[in-house]
């Protein structure tokens, strides 16, 4: 899992596309 510095929410859950 990605670390999303937006969506720290869903770091751990999600990848989310840039």
């Amino acid at each position: 899992s990605r670390k999303l510095r937006d969506n720290p929410e869903a770091s751990d859950r999600t990848q989310v596309a840039e």
